[in-house]
C-alpha cells in the first residue's frame, strides 16, 4: 500500500505497479492485509497510523520519532525525481519492526534502488542534507560571483 498526495508517491507507485508489484493506494485496499505500507505523507499524522501490515514513512519533513512516536515503523528518504535516484535512505529506531526493515530493503531493491541504513532519523536524513549544503555553496558562489550559474550548473 502506498499513500500519500505527492509526485514522489506516484513516481513510486507507477514503479512498483512496473515490477509487477500489485500496489494498492489506502482508498483501494479494500480491508487487505498489505505486504508493507509506504507511507508518503508530507505531514505528522493527527490520528493513528496506517493500519495493517508493516509500516515505512517518509522522513521528509519530520524525523522518525516525531513520525511515529509509539511505533516500530521504519523510516525512508530518497531525493526526487525517483525515476533517477539510485539510492533510498533507510533509518530505524532501537525498537523497531524487523519485519518493516526487511520489506522495505526487499520492496526497493526490487525497484532497482540501493538501500543504506543510516542511524540519523532527522527530516532529510544525510543525503537530503548533504544536497541541502551543496546548493548553498552554489548559491554563494553565485552571490560572490566567483562562477556564473551556467558554470554552476555544469559542476
Amino acid at each position: 500500500m502506498i499513500a500519500g498526495d505527492s509526485v514522489l508517491a506516484e513516481e513510486i507507485y507507477d514503479a512498483a505497479l512496473d515490477c509487477g508489484w500489485e500496489a494498492r493506494t489506502p482508498e483501494d485496499a479494500e480491508g487487505e492485509i498489505p505486504f508493507l505500507i509506504l507511507d508518503c505523507s508530507f505531514h505528522v499524522h493527527d490520528g493513528p497510523a496506517l493500519q495493517g501490515g508493516p509500516q515505512v514513512l517518509l522522513c521528509d519533513s519530520a524525523g522518525l520519532s516525531e513520525l511515529d512516536p509509539e511505533g516500530d515503523a521504519v523510516g525512508f528518504h530518497a531525493l526526487p525525481p525517483f525515476t533517477e535516484t539510485k539510492l533510498v535512505e533507510l533509518t530505524r529506531r532501537e525498537r523497531h519492526s524487523a519485519q518493516a526493515a526487511s520489506r522495505a530493503e526487499l520492496f526497493f531493491a526490487s525497484l532497482g534502488k540501493h538501500t543504506e541504513w543510516v542511524s540519523q532519523s532527522s527530516p532529510g536524513l544525510v543525503l537530503g542534507r548533504i544536497v541541502c549544503q551543496l546548493i548553498n555553496e552554489c548559491a554563494f558562489t553565485l552571490g560572490e560571483q566567483i562562477g556564473t550559474a551556467a558554470n554552476i550548473d555544469l559542476g
